[in-house]
Protein backbone atom coordinates (compact mmCIF):
# COMPACT_ATOMS: atom_id res chain seq x y z
CA UNK A 1 0.00 0.00 0.00
CA UNK A 2 1.63 3.26 -1.03
CA UNK A 3 1.84 6.31 1.20
CA UNK A 4 0.56 9.44 0.01
CA UNK A 5 3.47 12.99 0.28
CA UNK A 6 2.11 16.02 -0.34
CA UNK A 7 3.52 19.45 0.91
CA UNK A 8 0.50 20.37 4.18
CA UNK A 9 0.60 23.78 5.84
CA UNK A 10 1.17 24.03 9.51
CA UNK A 11 -2.56 24.81 10.55
CA UNK A 12 -3.84 21.55 8.71
CA UNK A 13 -1.78 19.31 11.72
CA UNK A 14 -2.75 18.61 14.83
CA UNK A 15 -0.90 16.92 17.61
CA UNK A 16 -3.10 14.59 19.04
CA UNK A 17 -2.50 12.40 22.22
CA UNK A 18 1.05 11.69 22.12
CA UNK A 19 3.62 9.30 24.53
CA UNK A 20 6.07 11.71 24.78
CA UNK A 21 5.92 14.76 26.57
CA UNK A 22 7.51 18.58 25.55
CA UNK A 23 9.97 18.33 28.09
CA UNK A 24 11.53 15.96 26.24
CA UNK A 25 12.60 17.50 23.42
CA UNK A 26 14.57 20.23 22.13
CA UNK A 27 11.91 22.55 20.02
CA UNK A 28 14.88 25.28 20.05
CA UNK A 29 17.70 23.14 18.64
CA UNK A 30 15.35 21.40 15.92
CA UNK A 31 13.90 24.99 14.95
CA UNK A 32 17.56 26.14 14.32
CA UNK A 33 18.07 22.98 12.38
CA UNK A 34 15.01 23.74 10.05
CA UNK A 35 16.03 26.90 10.05
CA UNK A 36 19.76 25.80 8.44
CA UNK A 37 19.08 23.58 6.05
CA UNK A 38 15.24 22.63 6.26
CA UNK A 39 13.12 18.85 6.63
CA UNK A 40 15.20 15.79 5.76
CA UNK A 41 12.82 13.67 6.70
CA UNK A 42 8.96 14.32 5.94
CA UNK A 43 6.14 13.94 9.22
CA UNK A 44 4.06 11.09 9.39
CA UNK A 45 0.22 11.57 9.73
CA UNK A 46 -2.99 10.08 9.03
CA UNK A 47 -6.35 11.39 8.57
CA UNK A 48 -8.40 11.55 11.60
CA UNK A 49 -12.49 10.81 12.17
CA UNK A 50 -12.85 14.30 12.04
CA UNK A 51 -11.02 14.92 8.70
CA UNK A 52 -7.87 16.89 9.93
CA UNK A 53 -4.17 15.53 9.62
CA UNK A 54 -3.25 14.17 13.08
CA UNK A 55 0.40 13.32 13.65
CA UNK A 56 2.36 9.82 14.42
CA UNK A 57 5.60 10.77 14.07
CA UNK A 58 7.61 14.23 13.71
CA UNK A 59 6.16 16.01 16.65
CA UNK A 60 9.79 17.58 17.31
CA UNK A 61 10.23 18.77 13.88
CA UNK A 62 6.34 20.16 13.83
CA UNK A 63 6.89 22.01 16.83
CA UNK A 64 10.59 22.88 15.38
CA UNK A 65 8.61 24.49 12.03
CA UNK A 66 6.04 26.37 13.63
CA UNK A 67 8.85 28.29 15.44
CA UNK A 68 10.70 28.80 12.40
CA UNK A 69 7.15 30.42 11.19
CA UNK A 70 6.74 33.15 13.91
CA UNK A 71 10.54 34.06 14.55
CA UNK A 72 11.36 34.48 10.69
CA UNK A 73 8.75 33.90 8.59
CA UNK A 74 10.61 34.88 5.94
CA UNK A 75 12.76 32.24 5.86
CA UNK A 76 10.13 29.50 6.43
CA UNK A 77 8.17 30.43 3.13
CA UNK A 78 11.86 30.30 1.69
CA UNK A 79 11.79 26.98 2.96
CA UNK A 80 8.61 25.67 3.00
CA UNK A 81 6.72 27.49 -0.14
CA UNK A 82 3.62 25.33 -0.27
CA UNK A 83 3.94 23.85 3.59
CA UNK A 84 5.97 21.40 5.19
CA UNK A 85 6.61 17.85 3.77
CA UNK A 86 3.61 15.05 5.21
CA UNK A 87 4.02 11.49 4.48
CA UNK A 88 -0.05 10.54 4.85
CA UNK A 89 0.27 6.95 6.27
CA UNK A 90 -2.62 4.85 4.49
CA UNK A 91 -2.22 2.00 6.75
CA UNK A 92 -3.34 3.45 9.83
CA UNK A 93 -7.20 3.73 9.36
CA UNK A 94 -9.06 4.22 12.93
CA UNK A 95 -8.21 6.00 16.33
CA UNK A 96 -6.69 2.32 17.60
CA UNK A 97 -4.22 2.24 14.83
CA UNK A 98 -2.72 5.54 15.35
CA UNK A 99 -2.31 5.16 19.30
CA UNK A 100 -0.71 1.90 18.73
CA UNK A 101 1.68 3.26 15.86
CA UNK A 102 2.67 6.54 18.42
CA UNK A 103 3.36 3.89 21.65
CA UNK A 104 5.81 2.19 19.72
CA UNK A 105 7.60 4.53 18.05
CA UNK A 106 10.39 5.58 20.34
CA UNK A 107 8.96 4.14 23.39
CA UNK A 108 12.36 2.13 23.70
CA UNK A 109 14.45 4.83 23.31
CA UNK A 110 13.03 8.37 23.79
CA UNK A 111 10.42 8.28 26.94
CA UNK A 112 12.70 10.17 29.37
CA UNK A 113 9.91 10.43 32.20
CA UNK A 114 7.88 7.76 34.21
CA UNK A 115 5.20 9.70 33.63
CA UNK A 116 5.11 9.53 29.98
CA UNK A 117 5.74 5.42 30.72
CA UNK A 118 2.18 5.91 32.85
CA UNK A 119 0.52 7.55 29.34
CA UNK A 120 1.92 5.12 27.27
CA UNK A 121 -0.08 2.17 28.84
CA UNK A 122 -3.07 4.55 29.40
CA UNK A 123 -3.22 4.61 25.66
CA UNK A 124 -2.90 0.83 25.40
CA UNK A 125 -5.04 0.08 28.33
CA UNK A 126 -7.87 2.59 26.63
CA UNK A 127 -6.91 0.62 23.50
CA UNK A 128 -8.88 -2.81 25.40
CA UNK A 129 -5.03 -4.45 25.70
CA UNK A 130 -4.39 -7.20 28.77
CA UNK A 131 -1.64 -6.45 31.20
CA UNK A 132 0.89 -9.53 29.05
CA UNK A 133 -0.02 -7.56 26.27
CA UNK A 134 1.09 -4.42 27.58
CA UNK A 135 4.63 -5.80 29.28
CA UNK A 136 5.37 -7.47 26.15
CA UNK A 137 4.57 -4.28 24.08
CA UNK A 138 6.87 -1.77 26.13
CA UNK A 139 9.15 -4.31 27.40
CA UNK A 140 12.05 -2.19 26.80
CA UNK A 141 10.49 1.22 28.08
CA UNK A 142 9.81 -1.07 31.44
CA UNK A 143 13.55 -2.05 31.60
CA UNK A 144 14.95 1.16 31.10
CA UNK A 145 13.21 2.30 34.30
CA UNK A 146 13.66 -1.02 36.00
CA UNK A 147 17.40 -2.20 35.74
CA UNK A 148 17.83 -4.16 38.44
CA UNK A 149 16.33 -7.00 37.15
CA UNK A 150 17.44 -10.50 39.13
CA UNK A 151 19.58 -12.73 37.24
CA UNK A 152 17.38 -15.72 37.11
CA UNK A 153 14.87 -13.75 35.83
CA UNK A 154 17.22 -12.11 33.09
CA UNK A 155 18.86 -15.63 32.25
CA UNK A 156 16.08 -17.23 31.86
CA UNK A 157 14.33 -14.77 29.31
CA UNK A 158 17.58 -14.85 27.23
CA UNK A 159 16.99 -18.26 27.44
CA UNK A 160 13.55 -18.05 25.62
CA UNK A 161 14.07 -15.52 23.25
CA UNK A 162 16.57 -18.13 21.61
CA UNK A 163 13.33 -19.26 19.91
CA UNK A 164 10.70 -16.28 20.28
CA UNK A 165 7.95 -17.91 18.70
CA UNK A 166 8.08 -21.50 20.35
CA UNK A 167 7.97 -19.78 23.64
CA UNK A 168 6.16 -16.81 22.94
CA UNK A 169 3.59 -17.32 25.72
CA UNK A 170 6.48 -18.17 28.30
CA UNK A 171 7.94 -15.29 27.30
CA UNK A 172 5.52 -13.04 27.63
CA UNK A 173 4.34 -14.46 31.64
CA UNK A 174 8.04 -14.07 32.24
CA UNK A 175 7.81 -10.80 31.06
CA UNK A 176 4.58 -9.64 33.02
CA UNK A 177 6.03 -11.11 36.24
CA UNK A 178 9.10 -9.21 35.49
CA UNK A 179 7.58 -5.39 35.16
CA UNK A 180 3.99 -6.04 36.67
CA UNK A 181 5.14 -3.37 39.62
CA UNK A 182 5.65 -0.98 37.16
CA UNK A 183 2.58 -1.55 35.38
CA UNK A 184 0.51 -1.73 38.38
CA UNK A 185 1.94 2.01 39.58
CA UNK A 186 0.85 3.07 35.46
CA UNK A 187 -2.87 1.64 36.07
CA UNK A 188 -3.03 2.87 39.48
CA UNK A 189 -2.74 6.55 37.30
CA UNK A 190 -5.04 5.09 34.64
CA UNK A 191 -7.61 4.20 36.69
CA UNK A 192 -7.53 8.24 38.78
CA UNK A 193 -9.16 11.24 37.22
CA UNK A 194 -7.10 13.00 34.73
CA UNK A 195 -6.13 15.43 36.77
CA UNK A 196 -3.79 13.00 39.08
CA UNK A 197 -1.69 12.19 35.84
CA UNK A 198 -1.61 15.98 35.06
CA UNK A 199 -0.21 16.86 38.17
CA UNK A 200 2.18 13.93 37.70
CA UNK A 201 3.67 15.64 34.47
CA UNK A 202 3.87 18.64 35.80
CA UNK A 203 6.15 17.86 39.34
CA UNK A 204 7.66 15.56 37.20
CA UNK A 205 8.61 17.02 33.21
CA UNK A 206 7.40 20.73 34.50
CA UNK A 207 4.53 20.25 31.64
CA UNK A 208 2.15 23.36 31.95
CA UNK A 209 -1.20 22.12 34.12
CA UNK A 210 -4.87 22.88 32.81
CA UNK A 211 -5.99 26.27 33.51
CA UNK A 212 -7.46 26.30 36.90
CA UNK A 213 -5.57 22.97 37.96
CA UNK A 214 -3.58 22.65 41.27
CA UNK A 215 -1.47 20.49 42.04
CA UNK A 216 0.32 18.98 44.99
CA UNK A 217 4.18 20.23 46.13
CA UNK A 218 4.37 16.04 46.10
CA UNK A 219 2.58 13.17 44.52
CA UNK A 220 4.17 9.76 45.26
CA UNK A 221 2.35 6.51 43.26
CA UNK A 222 1.64 5.38 47.06
CA UNK A 223 -0.51 8.23 46.97
CA UNK A 224 -1.53 7.46 43.47
CA UNK A 225 -2.75 4.04 44.72
CA UNK A 226 -4.91 5.73 47.35
CA UNK A 227 -6.64 8.09 45.12
CA UNK A 228 -7.64 4.97 42.55
CA UNK A 229 -8.69 2.83 45.78
CA UNK A 230 -10.86 5.92 46.44
CA UNK A 231 -12.30 6.57 43.32
CA UNK A 232 -13.06 2.54 43.26
CA UNK A 233 -14.98 3.37 46.08
CA UNK A 234 -16.58 6.34 45.04
CA UNK A 235 -17.51 4.43 41.64
CA UNK A 236 -19.50 1.50 44.03
CA UNK A 237 -21.78 4.20 45.04
CA UNK A 238 -25.09 3.61 43.21
CA UNK A 239 -28.21 5.54 42.31
CA UNK A 240 -31.60 5.12 42.65
CA UNK A 241 -31.54 3.20 39.58
CA UNK A 242 -28.55 1.21 40.35
CA UNK A 243 -26.45 2.97 38.15
CA UNK A 244 -23.05 4.48 39.41
CA UNK A 245 -22.96 7.91 40.45
CA UNK A 246 -19.11 8.61 40.29
CA UNK A 247 -16.71 7.97 37.46
CA UNK A 248 -13.17 8.62 36.32
CA UNK A 249 -14.60 11.59 34.68
CA UNK A 250 -17.44 12.58 37.88
CA UNK A 251 -14.91 11.77 41.36
CA UNK A 252 -17.21 11.26 44.45
CA UNK A 253 -16.64 12.15 48.09
CA UNK A 254 -13.91 9.71 48.67
CA UNK A 255 -11.81 10.58 45.95
CA UNK A 256 -12.43 14.55 46.36
CA UNK A 257 -11.30 13.78 50.14
CA UNK A 258 -8.18 12.28 49.38
CA UNK A 259 -7.34 14.56 47.16
CA UNK A 260 -8.13 17.65 49.18
CA UNK A 261 -5.83 15.96 51.98
CA UNK A 262 -2.60 16.02 49.56
CA UNK A 263 -3.69 19.97 47.89
CA UNK A 264 -3.93 21.01 51.99
CA UNK A 265 -0.19 19.62 52.33
CA UNK A 266 0.09 21.78 49.44
CA UNK A 267 -1.13 24.71 51.93
CA UNK A 268 1.14 24.11 54.32
CA UNK A 269 4.49 24.12 52.22
CA UNK A 270 5.02 27.99 53.05
CA UNK A 271 3.91 27.99 56.88
CA UNK A 272 7.15 28.64 59.44
CA UNK A 273 7.93 25.99 62.09
CA UNK A 274 6.15 25.99 64.83
CA UNK A 275 8.29 27.24 67.59
CA UNK A 276 9.79 24.69 70.21
CA UNK A 277 9.15 24.89 73.50
CA UNK A 278 10.79 28.00 75.52
CA UNK A 279 12.82 27.24 78.82
CA UNK A 280 10.03 29.18 80.85
CA UNK A 281 7.54 26.73 79.44
CA UNK A 282 9.08 24.38 80.33
CA UNK A 283 10.06 25.03 83.38
CA UNK A 284 5.90 25.46 83.71
CA UNK A 285 4.98 21.75 82.42
CA UNK A 286 7.22 20.58 85.16
CA UNK A 287 5.88 23.01 87.58
CA UNK A 288 2.79 21.57 87.06
CA UNK A 289 3.57 17.53 87.14
CA UNK A 290 2.71 17.23 83.22
CA UNK A 291 6.03 15.40 83.22
CA UNK A 292 7.40 12.42 85.45
CA UNK A 293 10.30 11.76 83.84
CA UNK A 294 13.65 12.43 85.76
CA UNK A 295 15.21 12.37 82.64
CA UNK A 296 12.71 15.42 81.25
CA UNK A 297 12.92 16.98 85.17
CA UNK A 298 16.95 17.59 85.06
CA UNK A 299 16.71 18.15 80.92
CA UNK A 300 14.33 20.79 81.65
CA UNK A 301 16.75 22.73 84.47
CA UNK A 302 19.78 22.51 82.20
CA UNK A 303 18.03 24.46 79.41
CA UNK A 304 16.55 26.90 81.84
CA UNK A 305 20.28 27.68 83.09
CA UNK A 306 19.02 26.91 86.87
CA UNK A 307 21.82 23.97 87.11
CA UNK A 308 24.37 22.55 85.30
CA UNK A 309 24.03 18.43 85.89
CA UNK A 310 26.77 16.82 85.59
CA UNK A 311 27.65 14.59 82.61
CA UNK A 312 24.51 16.43 80.29
CA UNK A 313 26.02 18.81 78.47
CA UNK A 314 28.74 15.99 77.56
CA UNK A 315 25.81 13.80 76.57
CA UNK A 316 24.75 16.54 74.07
CA UNK A 317 27.58 16.97 72.71
CA UNK A 318 27.87 13.13 72.16
CA UNK A 319 24.36 12.78 70.53
CA UNK A 320 24.96 15.84 68.02
CA UNK A 321 27.83 14.03 66.96
CA UNK A 322 26.14 11.26 66.16
CA UNK A 323 23.56 12.63 64.27
CA UNK A 324 26.19 13.87 62.23
CA UNK A 325 27.93 10.82 61.65
CA UNK A 326 24.34 9.12 61.21
CA UNK A 327 23.54 11.90 58.38
CA UNK A 328 26.53 12.30 56.83
CA UNK A 329 28.42 9.17 57.06
CA UNK A 330 25.58 6.40 57.23
CA UNK A 331 28.17 3.48 56.26
CA UNK A 332 30.15 4.78 58.98
CA UNK A 333 27.42 4.21 61.31
CA UNK A 334 26.07 0.99 59.97
CA UNK A 335 29.36 -0.46 60.91
CA UNK A 336 29.68 1.34 64.48
CA UNK A 337 26.49 0.35 65.70
CA UNK A 338 27.05 -3.41 64.97
CA UNK A 339 30.45 -3.27 66.21
CA UNK A 340 28.88 -1.68 69.56
CA UNK A 341 25.94 -4.67 69.42
CA UNK A 342 28.80 -6.78 69.61
CA UNK A 343 30.27 -5.72 72.32
CA UNK A 344 27.16 -5.77 74.24
CA UNK A 345 26.44 -9.53 73.64
CA UNK A 346 29.72 -9.91 74.44
CA UNK A 347 29.53 -8.28 77.98
CA UNK A 348 25.80 -9.87 78.15
CA UNK A 349 27.64 -13.17 77.59
CA UNK A 350 30.08 -12.55 80.06
CA UNK A 351 32.99 -13.12 77.38
CA UNK A 352 34.33 -9.70 77.43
Amino acid sequence: MKHQIKDVALSELTEGRNTRLSASFDYESMADSLEDRGMDEPIQAWKNDEGALEIVRGYRRFNGASIVAKRNPKRFKELFPNGIPVIIRKDITNASEAALAKVDHGTVVSLRFRSERDLAVAILKDEGCTEEEICARLEGLFAKFQTAVPSSKRDKLVELKLDPIKNRVEIRKLVHETYKGQLQASIAVWKCPPVVAECLRHLEAKEPLPKGVKCPAKLTYADVKKLAKALEEDCQILDDKGVPKHSKGNPGPNFNREWAERLKAEAKKGEKRPKAMSANAMQEQLDSGAWDSEGFKLLTQQHAGKQDVKGLKAADEKLYLVDLVVKHKPEVWKAFKAEALAIKQSVIEGTL
